[in-house]
């Protein structure tokens, strides 16, 4: 769940770069791309591990790492609405009903608008405003259009990608990792043996974490998946799994003792007790009606407020 700071709810920016091509049929997005810094950075408020807070809003407990859905279920735009309005149609063909290009479309006449930057000359048209209209794909006309009131369906911004990324990032909830050892709580381990180390699969900690946001005919997706897990061993030795490699638990009745998929292979040179502590680094990633932006944060989460406890003992031999 997330709870309104100081910002408003729902902001509109103007300036979108959204790319599209028109088809024959139409006018059909294919791709779409953002300008503007990044919404969300690295320790900074948004998308940080406990997510504080996302441009105004913060985040208070709730389902962990909520994988979302169409409209993303929290406080941002598309949402309370049932995500976009009605499809556009031309002669039976549905089209977007905002296109970079050539505007917004007006399901009366069947044009698209878009405001003349800037404005002509408007002798005789005080108070109104020019827009340049396509009725036909691919084609739009040099007269101006005079109105008083926006053409219907006309809004002043296109929905910003960015905007939505922020609220679908928002969404996500990074857990800490849950490891298990062995030798486990309990037991001791012996000098020079392998430690095994693993997590039991748990979406909510392992991902992929998603968070989902709509408006209108833009669809954001923000994407969370583990990119390497490091272990500290509590002696200076450090341990990299693969992130497929930690679900392996200890199973002395099928696994080689001796060969652990994640784990500490030399095992500890001294006996003692050791705080295994795993950092998990994630890539966040995004894409635009299923189109891939880029990666735009790193996240690492780390079980150091509760680390794995490890004992070991040294086996002494008497010999006669």
């Amino acid at each position: 769940m997330l709870t309104r700071v100081d910002a408003p709810r729902r902001r509109r920016f103007a300036g979108l770069a959204v790319v599209a091509l028109l088809a024959s049929t139409g006018l059909t997005a294919v791709s779409l791309a953002t300008a503007g810094p990044a919404a969300a950075q690295s320790g900074g408020g948004c998308g940080g591990v406990t997510q504080p807070v996302c441009d105004g809003w913060v985040e208070e407990p709730g389902n962990p790492g909520n994988p979302g859905g169409p409209g993303g279920g929290g406080p941002g735009p598309g949402n309370g609405g049932g995500g976009s309005a009605a499809p556009c149609y031309r002669n039976g063909v549905e089209l977007p009903c905002y296109d970079s290009v050539v505007g917004w479309f007006n399901r009366e006449d069947g044009c698209y608008y878009q405001a003349f930057e800037p404005q002509p000359p408007g002798d005789g048209h005080e108070g109104q405003t020019a827009y340049r209209t396509s009725c036909i794909a691919g084609q739009s006309s040099s007269e101006p259009v005079w109105r008083d009131d926006p053409p219907p369906g006309f809004e002043e911004a296109p929905p910003d990608p960015d905007e939505l990324r922020r609220y679908a990032y928002a969404q996500i909830r990074f857990d800490p990792p849950v490891i298990h050892t062995a030798p486990g709580s309990g037991k001791a381990g012996l000098v020079g043996l392998p430690v095994w180390i693993w997590s039991q699969p748990n979406r909510s900690v392992w991902g992929p974490l998603e968070g989902r946001e709509r408006d209108r005919d833009v669809s954001v997706l923000v994407e969370a998946e583990v990119a390497e897990i490091e272990i500290t061993m509590g002696n200076g030795d450090t341990v990299t799994c693969a992130p497929d490699d930690v679900f392996t638990a200890y199973d002395p009745d099928r696994r080689d003792p001796w060969d652990p998929d994640c784990g500490y292979e030399p095992g500890y040179p001294a006996p003692g007790s050791y705080e295994v502590v795993a950092s998990v680094q994630w890539d966040v990633s995004w894409y635009i009606n299923g189109e891939f932006q880029d990666i735009f944060d790193s996240v690492t989460t780390t079980n150091s407020d509760n680390p794995a406890i490890v004992e070991i003992d040294e086996l002494q031999v008497v010999r006669e």
